[in-house]
């Protein structure tokens, strides 16, 4: 399900990066639009520069670097937001669940488990900071932005195939913000 996701996220970001022509039946605009990427590499530098997705680390280290469970892009990029601070938190969380499950050790069910209730606590709160629809979005930007490099990707793969299967009990209590 998730290499779909990335799939389409790398498609939609090739598509929208593409420049489309001159308006003006009379000549070409006054203002240059960027060549079409020729490489999933060339789109996403033109969608970073165009500001349509955050300046994002990709270093071969599952964690980059990182503050307090985030990674740094990543605290540099929900800090840019119009959220209320009561929301960054909230971002930050789910940031640091989607980073913890990266480096969860897999063979541990009992590490697992908690991971998994960091992510169900992180998401309850979104959806008390944002509501369904929003929190949603939110939520999977933060994984793909988490989530964006093929190391990464195997790490994120291995933790879910590890908790494939496995029932977690929700117990959803005011209290799932992380203050």
């Amino acid at each position: 399900m998730l290499k779909i996701s990335v799939f389409c996220a790398v498609m939609a970001l090739s598509l929208s990066a593409c420049g489309g022509g001159s308006s003006d039946p009379n000549g070409p605009s006054k203002t240059q639009t960027p060549a079409a990427p020729t490489s999933i590499s060339q789109a996403i530098a033109q969608a970073e520069t165009s500001g349509q997705i955050p300046t994002l680390n990709r270093d071969d280290t599952v964690t980059g670097p990182t503050t307090n469970g985030v990674r740094n892009d990543i605290v540099a990029y929900i800090n840019s937001l119009p959220d209320t601070p009561v929301q960054k938190k909230a971002l930050l969380q789910d940031a640091a669940a989607i980073q913890s499950s990266l480096t969860v050790d897999t063979t541990n069910q009992a590490a697992l488990l908690d991971v998994g209730q960091k992510i169900m606590k992180s998401s309850h709160c979104m959806f008390q900071q944002y509501g369904t629809t929003v929190a949603s979005q939110k939520s999977g930007d933060l994984e793909k932005f988490t989530v964006n490099t093929k190391t990464r990707f195997d790490a994120y793969d291995k933790f879910n195939t590890a908790m494939s299967g496995t029932t977690l009990k929700s117990v959803i209590s005011g209290g799932d913000c992380e203050q």
